[in-house]
C-alpha cells in the first residue's frame, strides 16, 4: 500500500532529523542497498547503512527536510525535497530526490539519492 510506504519514508526521514540512527536503520531490510549518490556503488546491509549514517553525521548538523512532492506505486516512493543542513559552519539548502523501494515485509530494500553536487559545491564555496 503506497500511503503506508509514504508514511514510513516520512518516519524514516524524521529519525534522521532526530539523529536517531538506530531507529532509522530499523526501517531498512537486513540486505538493503543505499546509494548515497545514485550513480555510486551501494552501501549494502543494515549494519553498513547504519555506519554510513554515522559517517554522514560527522559532516553536517541541523538536518531538516521539506517534502515538495511525493509520488508512489505499490512498492516505490519518490520524494522531491528541500534538504537543509549546516556544513562547514554554513547553512545549506539542497534540492534532493530520494527513491525508496520496499520489500514484501514493508522494509526499505533500496534507497537511491539524487542531488546536484554543483549545488553543494556552490553553497560551500568561499564568498
Amino acid at each position: 500500500m503506497s500511503d503506508k510506504h509514504e508514511l514510513l519514508v516520512s518516519q524514516f526521514l524524521d529519525r534522521l532529523v532526530e539523529r536517531d540512527y538506530d531507529a532509522a536503520a530499523s526501517y531498512v531490510a537486513a540486505d538493503a542497498r543505499y546509494h548515497v549518490s545514485a550513480w555510486q556503488p551501494a552501501v549494502v546491509g543494515r549494519p553498513a547503512i547504519r555506519a554510513e549514517f554515522d559517517r554522514q553525521a560527522a559532516l553536517y548538523s541541523a538536518f531538516q527536510y521539506e517534502l515538495v512532492t511525493v509520488a508512489s506505486t505499490d512498492t516505490v516512493v519518490f520524494t522531491e525535497r528541500l534538504d537543509s543542513l549546516t556544513m562547514g559552519g554554513r547553512s545549506v539548502v539542497l534540492h534532493w530526490c530520494g527513491v525508496f523501494t520496499f520489500d514484501a515485509d514493508g522494509l526499505i530494500s533500496v534507497i537511491r539519492d539524487y542531488y546536484d553536487i554543483k549545488e553543494l559545491e556552490q553553497a560551500l564555496a568561499p564568498a
